[in-house]
């Protein structure tokens, strides 16, 4: 073999392969230009050669690591192995290889797997049995509960030997044709259940209710790319967020205490029908799980489906939230989720848990049907491939007004802050704020003031990054106080 290339043989999700003819030509197509996709982005070439149920990858054995990390988050591959040595189908130049697995399988138990294509001169059975007798000199041989597999491959006139399956993530290969809009909160069962819709060959795009300002816009867009880069780097994939704080107001103003967090779900599940549609969704997709909070019982959860004009999808609808949890982490956004405040819940006390649809029809019917058609008017929508680090740090680390509901906190020396400081603002240092955040509200926002508006950028992304909804005054001390006499 060539030693400068590696080959891997890739093999498709169990579903994908027992597809008709056409289907499954036309997703193992998918499959294959999102690995090259993928693969081209990071500057990476292959050679591609397709048999009927698997594919083979020739690259540079220096980049025989990064492809392995692309095959582990394409759906659609069951599983791949990394050939350990290749020569042609004559019986006598496997066997010469065999030898090599000796120390590797010596003190194991073990069995040898042979499949064969094309026509040889040997069965599969031969060479199972000449192979195992070679290894069977140091370690024993066990045809049910084997230690270690040494895998043969003969196809046509090439042969492949290799010792390791790794697993691949299963599922369908994305189509671009087959879209959904998840509505994301940043919580661990959103991006879940994104994950799960994405692994069925689904392409999704997010939508952002916003309850908490910039920075919990910031966090939810991260926990998006994320999940986006990792498991399927749609071109066209979307984030939008909408304000919902004149919506927000308006279900406070018009309805009970225990049915507003059944109409907050009413009206993300109206915002979302509509974005749908406009982006040519064909369903949304929540991360509720039945019986997890009062909002997700089974008579709430159909009281809230009357107001979707789409199919709602809850891929997580069986799952405890540890289940959930431990899949976050599995596919790469539990420890970004798990510094993301919460805002859902806009009630205190208990909430219905047995909506009547006609109370909830009746309260939805008294609220505004303007702010949400304003609301998706003035939407931001960001393209995700666009996103970059110096995105998610600059729009939402600073503020150039301050608002009555901020907290101020100042972090210049003692002796500044006593020559003159903005009315209500807190004396801390950098080094004291960052130590003691465990003192601070996450439930309040924050605005951090320093001489020159340099120093505590840094600290408002700390806090951001711990859940706390914090902003940097951009300009410093001397546009502050220009500002604000």
């Amino acid at each position: 073999m060539d030693s400068e290339k590696k080959v891997l043989i890739v093999r498709f999700s169990g579903e994908l392969s027992i597809k008709p003819d056409a289907e499954k030509h036309q997703s193992i197509e998918r499959l294959c230009k999102q690995i090259d996709l993928r693969l081209t982005e990071k500057n990476i070439s292959i050679e591609v050669t397709p048999f009927h149920d698997r594919f083979q990858i020739k690259v540079s054995e220096k980049k025989v690591q990064s492809v392995c990390a692309v095959l582990d988050r394409s759906f659609g591959v069951g599983n791949y192995s990394l050939v350990d040595y290749q020569s042609s189908s004559d019986l006598d130049k496997i066997l010469s290889l065999v030898a090599n697995f000796d120390s590797e399988f010596a003190g194991s138990e073990f069995r040898v797997r042979v499949k064969r294509s094309g026509q040889q001169t040997y069965s599969s059975m031969d060479l199972e049995r000449k192979a195992g007798a070679i290894l069977a000199k140091n370690a024993k041989v066990n045809l049910s509960f084997p230690q270690k597999v040494l895998h043969i491959e003969v196809i046509n006139d090439e042969a492949f030997l290799y010792s390791e399956k790794r697993k691949g993530p299963g599922g369908l290969p994305p189509h671009k044709r087959e879209r959904a809009l998840v509505l994301m909160s940043g919580g661990f069962d959103s991006a879940v259940a994104a994950w799960m819709l994405m692994k069925r060959g689904v392409c999704v795009d997010f939508l952002f209710c916003n309850m908490g300002g910039k920075s919990s816009e910031r966090q939810t867009l991260q926990i998006a790319k994320v999940l986006s880069d990792l498991w399927n780097p749609d071109p066209i994939a979307k984030f939008i967020s909408l304000d919902f704080s004149e919506v927000i107001e308006d279900i406070k103003s018009h309805s009970s205490l225990t049915y507003r967090q059944i109409l907050l779900k009413c009206k993300m599940y109206e915002a979302a029908s509509h974005v749908s549609k406009i982006l040519g969704g064909y369903a949304i997709v929540t991360g509720e799980a039945l019986g997890q909070v009062s909002s997700q019982s089974l008579q709430n959860l159909r009281a809230i489906d009357l107001t979707s004009r789409v199919s709602v999808l809850r891929p997580c609808i069986g799952m405890d939230k540890q289940e959930i949890i431990k899949k976050a982490y599995e596919i790469g956004t539990g420890v970004l989720s798990a510094k993301v405040l919460e805002l859902c819940g806009i009630t205190q006390g208990k909430a219905v848990r047995k909506a009547n649809p006609s109370k909830t029809d009746e309260y939805f019917q008294s609220l505004d049907q303007a702010l949400i058609e304003k609301a998706i008017e003035e939407r931001a929508e960001i393209s995700l491939k666009d996103v970059d680090g110096k995105m998610l740090q600059s729009e939402y680390l600073f503020v150039e007004k301050i608002e009555n509901d901020f907290e101020l906190i100042d972090c210049r020396t003692q002796k500044e802050y006593s020559q003159w400081h903005l009315d209500g603002a807190i004396n801390l240092s950098l080094k004291d704020l960052i130590s003691n955040l465990k003192s601070l509200n996450k439930k309040k926002k924050y605005v951090l003031y320093c001489s020159f508006g340099t120093q505590t950028p840094i600290a408002a992304e700390i806090m951001q990054q711990s859940g706390f909804q914090a902003y940097a005054f951009k300009g410093g001390i001397g546009k502050l106080r220009s500002l604000y006499k």
